[in-house]
């Protein structure tokens, strides 16, 4: 006869456990001696373009607007992750390497040319050279990431991170933080 148990954990332990997972992933994310991946993948084991960066040219459509009920009109991926900016970057030079870009992937593009983007997307779409040669798309200039806590579409977990990190909108033209971030969220340490 087979006696089940029933376990039972304290919140501290469920605690630990996220805890550790998170080390986990950054530890696992930040690639062989300290270089970032040219694809980081999210703790679902898919990549975290979530296949935006597609190879094939007739894909070129790798942005658009979402419409989210606390920010508004935001830019997402094609498959409907969020997009950030970092507002330690500058234009056309990103700041977050190694740990800092494993939780908050770049957003790259591998097609051939100029990503293109949706109705809505009225900024201009390019893109900028990363140290390890990968490129990165930017919108009016800035530097673009998805985050790894986004692990569904339509998700903007990342927003008013540490007050550095914001959903790019539409209107977005500088790396500085929002005028007003009421609908932003304060996380404790990390990027």
């Amino acid at each position: 006869m087979t006696v089940k148990r029933r376990v039972r954990h304290s919140s501290r332990d469920l605690w630990r456990i996220a805890v550790t997972a998170g080390i986990l992933v950054l530890v696992t994310g930040c690639g062989v001696n300290g270089a970032s991946s040219a694809t980081p993948t999210s703790a679902t084991g898919t990549t975290s373009q979530n296949a935006a960066a597609s190879t094939s040219s007739q894909q070129s459509q790798a942005i658009k607007v979402t419409a989210d009920h606390n920010l508004g009109n935001i830019l997402t991926t094609r498959s409907g992750m969020s997009l950030y900016h970092y507002t330690k970057d500058s234009i056309n030079k990103s700041t977050c390497t190694g740990a800092c870009a494993a939780l908050w992937p770049p957003f790259i593009w591998k097609g051939s040319g100029t990503p293109t983007g949706g109705s809505g997307v009225t900024g201009k779409l390019g893109l900028m050279e990363r140290a390890n040669g990968s490129k990165q798309v930017t919108y009016n200039g800035i530097p673009l990431y998805t985050f790894s806590g986004d692990i569904a579409a339509g998700q903007v977990k990342g927003q008013g991170y540490r007050g550095w990190w914001y959903a790019v909108t539409p209107s977005t033209t500088s790396t500085a933080a929002p005028a007003s971030n009421g609908a932003g969220s304060t996380h404790g340490s990390g990027w």
